[in-house]
Order: C-alpha cells, then sequence, then structure tokens
C-alpha cells in the first residue's frame, strides 16, 4: 500500500490538478500487466456538453486546450510508468475549467505487451489496429495515447466524432475514419494548433 500511496503522491505532484488523477487499486498493482484503478467521481460536463451551441472557431480553441490538458495528463502518468490506453470522448470532461482525462480501468504499466486491445476503435493508434487484425502481441509504447489524444481533439475541433448523435456531427463508420484519420490529424496540427 505504501508504493501506491507513493505513486498517487507522484500523480498530484506533477499535474497540479488533483481531481484529474485515478486512485489506484492496491490488490491488483503487482500481479497483473494491467493497472487496476479506482477512479475519482469528478464533477463536470461531457464533451458533449461543451461543444454543441459552438462554432467552428471556437471549438478549435477548446480543442487546443483539450490537447495541451490531456498531454498534462498523460506526462504525468508515463512519469510513474502508467499509459492510460483508452483515450476518447466518452474518457474525457471538463470539469472547474480543464480537461479531465477519465476511466483508467484499461490502463497499463508501462513496457506491458498487449495481447489484445480493448479501447475506442476509432481512436486506435494504427499499430495497434495493425496488431489487433493479425492477433499478434505489440508492446505499448507512449505516442499511443498521445495520437489517441490527438483524434480525441481532431474530433473537436472538427465535430467528426462517428459515435456522437448530435445536430451537425459528421457520422461515419470506423473504416472511413482509420483511412482518413492520420492525414486530417497531421493537417489540424499543422494548421490550426500551432501558436497564432
Amino acid at each position: 500500500m505504501k508504493f501506491e500511496l507513493k505513486v498517487l503522491a507522484a500523480f498530484t505532484g506533477m499535474t497540479r490538478r488533483p481531481q484529474s488523477l485515478p486512485y489506484l487499486h492496491d490488490a491488483s498493482w503487482k500481479c497483473s500487466e494491467q493497472v487496476k484503478f479506482l477512479p475519482m467521481l469528478p464533477v463536470g460536463n461531457s464533451i458533449d456538453d461543451q461543444i454543441t451551441t459552438l462554432v467552428k472557431e471556437e471549438r478549435i480553441l477548446l480543442a487546443k486546450k483539450l490537447y495541451q490538458d490531456l498531454n498534462t495528463a498523460l506526462a504525468a502518468a508515463l512519469k510513474v510508468g502508467v499509459f492510460h490506453s483508452d483515450i476518447r470522448p466518452d474518457n474525457v470532461v471538463f470539469a472547474n475549467g480543464a480537461f479531465v482525462l477519465i476511466d483508467w480501468g484499461l490502463a497499463r504499466k508501462a513496457r506491458a505487451n498487449m495481447h489484445h486491445y480493448t479501447g475506442g476503435k476509432a481512436f486506435f493508434h494504427d499499430d495497434l489496429i495493425t496488431s489487433s487484425s493479425e492477433g499478434t502481441n505489440i508492446q505499448y509504447k507512449t505516442e499511443y495515447d498521445v495520437q489517441s489524444a490527438a483524434y480525441v481533439a481532431y474530433s473537436v475541433a472538427y465535430a467528426k466524432v462517428h459515435h456522437l448523435n448530435l445536430p451537425g456531427w459528421e457520422k461515419y463508420p470506423d473504416e472511413e475514419l482509420i483511412i482518413q484519420r492520420a492525414e486530417d490529424t497531421n493537417t489540424f496540427f499543422k494548421n490550426v494548433l500551432r501558436k497564432e
């Protein structure tokens, strides 16, 4: 239990946003490659709630903040050797002026091999899609979470999340999103998220 408390203290000290942090579930920390968390219950709004009435320019500004906040959380997690591994719009809420990454139920220890991937398919890193379709093991890497965060930011800015049923949201199947997203996301960050 002392080890788990140290990890939680490290999370808290690094992010300055305690509400974004999970509680570690001490029972399974040492017995599995998958890290178990008991998450805090954040009081806030979903991404849907935040962007329903926004025009494109406002969504883009919000996407910048979302990407920065998610990467702050991911950097803190990485410092203690943990990946979230299930970053998607459903797992982000807006609370106390910040985007909070929730649902650490599929979190993994760094260097864990993944036998299969069970997150939001539309936000997978391409390597995970290939590994999953071929039935091969893959070692989870830092860039997988970062790229998933980029896809979420892109989806907020351009209202292209396939599973959200809101007026004005473009809906299309996973396959099309998987093909388009790398080019779309690169364009988004080159043209929109750079300093203005």
